[in-house]
């Protein structure tokens, strides 16, 4: 006979938020800090859009959390923070969100997350102009002292 186990909590949890949209970006957020070229340490681990779906974030914190508890240590827990913003006419502001996020986190550590890997158009630092800079900093900075699980 094959043996059978269950965790004894909760492994994922989803909760309801009214900022669920089907565009919208995303940053996915560990327990413990990293440290980056810029001398700084965040929560940070991935910033990226929803672009197929609203089901995504939920999708990339399972992968991400797979590949991240493998390969480092001390990492426990794995948030996700939803970041939407207002609308305009022909412009994907999601897209520009997260272009504007991670240039300023480019600006701010000197490197992408962790986990991101794509350079090139989705760090645009013209695509900041459409957000309050200020914003999208105290952002990045609450997120590097202290995200809630």
């Amino acid at each position: 006979m094959l043996r059978v186990r269950v965790s004894k909590e909760s492994v994922l949890t989803v909760d309801r938020s009214r900022m669920w949209k089907d565009r919208l970006v995303y940053i996915l957020v560990a327990n413990k800090k990293f440290k980056y070229k810029s001398g700084r340490r965040t929560h940070v681990l991935y910033i990226g859009t929803t672009g197929k779906g609203a089901r995504r974030p939920a999708v990339s914190a399972v992968a991400k959390a797979m590949a991240t508890f493998g390969d480092r240590r001390g990492v426990k827990q794995i948030g996700v923070y939803l970041v939407n913003s207002g609308s305009r006419r022909n412009v994907r502001s999601w897209q520009k969100l997260e272009s504007a996020l991670l240039a300023l986190f480019c600006q701010r550590y000197y490197e992408l997350p962790i986990e991101n890997k794509k350079h090139g158009e989705y760090v645009n630092e013209e695509d900041i102009q459409y957000f309050r800079r200020e914003n999208l900093l105290r952002i990045l900075r609450l997120l590097e002292e202290s995200p809630r699980f």
